[in-house]
């Protein structure tokens, strides 16, 4: 009984050992290294902080191998897979990296449909990675667009929420421009829909035939027929 104890005592000590191992510094650094150089940094300040491991593995004999994985940004709760190559091995570091920068709020209450002016945002600086993806960076990416919806003074802007001044209005005249494999034509049509620069717009042929197209300029739609 005292020897199963023992052998119980011994097993708790070894998981709690694993448990708060801390990274070794040679993974560290190397997950350091490619966050400091992944091209979405944009040279932003960042931090890793690392999340304790279960896993021990043997010192690496060559440089070793770092990807990101299942995520295009380097910011957040992240893991990065992490290649050795002699001796040959594998690990899965999860982290959480920092990235502070820059990013626009409201800089007074907004309505939904307030075409934003410069007065109407301000520069705030933060950690990105407790922002949403679609965070507006640059006042100049917001100014002239409306919003979706209402925004408190300090919100974060998104680009989700923003959308561009239409452009061509539902029941205006528009030219339509049909590309196809080998030919192109034009005609007539009326917009059925609301539409700002590149978005997408219903539209009604003279012939009573409805079709969707993008806006490419003030009064101008193409539509792609594959």
């Amino acid at each position: 009984m005292k020897r199963r104890v023992r052998i119980l005592l011994l097993s708790i000590a070894f998981f709690a050992t694993c448990v708060h191992a801390d990274v070794i510094p040679a993974v560290q650094q190397a997950v350091q290294e490619f966050v400091q150089q992944h091209p979405g940094r944009g040279g932003l300040r960042a931090e890793v902080e690392f999340t304790p491991l279960l896993t021990r593995v043997a010192d690496c004999r060559q440089p070793l191998s770092v990807a990101l994985n299942g995520r295009p940004r380097p910011w957040g709760r992240v893991s990065f897979n992490v290649r050795c190559s002699q001796p040959i091995w594998t690990l899965n570091v999860p982290a959480t990296v920092h990235m502070y920068g820059n990013y626009v709020v409201a800089a007074r209450f907004l309505a939904t449909g307030t075409v934003l002016a410069e007065a109407d945002m301000a520069v705030a600086s933060g950690d990105l990675a407790e922002l949403a993806d679609d965070v507006v960076r640059q006042v100049n990416d917001a100014t002239g667009r409306s919003l979706s919806r209402t925004l408190v003074i300090g919100a974060p802007i998104g680009l989700n929420s923003l959308r561009d001044l239409a452009v061509i209005k539902a029941g205006d005249r528009v030219r339509v421009l049909l590309t196809g494999a080998g030919f192109q034509a034009a005609g007539d049509a009326s917009a059925l829909s609301s539409a700002g620069l590149g978005e997408s717009i219903k539209l009604k042929m003279s012939d009573g035939q409805q079709l969707q197209g993008q806006v490419i300029r003030p009064g101008t739609v193409e539509v792609r027929l594959d």
